[in-house]
């Protein structure tokens, strides 16, 4: 390969994830403030129902390979912002289940969302205070 097709690549590289970041909205580097922000408010509210690292356990429901962590992020804003309830799997046996609106600002809402996708669902992904506040502001 020449360096100058190797230049274009890399720089060509550059372009597409920046645009990915700009298309989309959502910012693609991490932010550790927002990261143990999240991580506090998944321990406050999450953890009882999902278990650490969103695994789930006995009686619990688990988060991990789940559609709305592989989606679009707002999907996921959405479901922290509105709840959600449906079906779920508990050790082989369907059961009803719902989840109630997480009670914190749009700043935290980002940070857990942030943390949910980063640390749970491996995404690199960050959401901000004003993803949250589009998605809210849509209903």
């Amino acid at each position: 390969m020449s360096r100058n097709t190797a230049r274009f690549l890399i720089s060509s590289g550059v372009v597409v994830v920046a645009a990915v970041a700009v298309v989309t909205g959502f910012v693609m580097s991490p932010n550790n403030d927002s990261l143990n922000r999240g991580q506090t408010v998944y321990d406050e509210y999450c953890l009882r129902c999902h278990g650490a690292e969103g695994a789930g356990g006995d009686g619990l429901v688990t988060v991990q390979g789940r559609a709305v962590l592989k989606d679009d992020p707002q999907k996921l804003i959405s479901t922290l912002l509105y709840g959600a309830s449906g079906s779920v799997d508990r050790h082989g046996t369907a059961a009803r289940a719902s989840m109630p609106p997480i009670p914190y600002n749009d700043k935290d809402v980002a940070a857990v969302a942030t943390f949910v996708l980063q640390r749970i669902a491996g995404r690199s992904i960050v959401i901000r205070e004003e993803d949250v506040s589009r998605v809210r502001s849509r209903r």
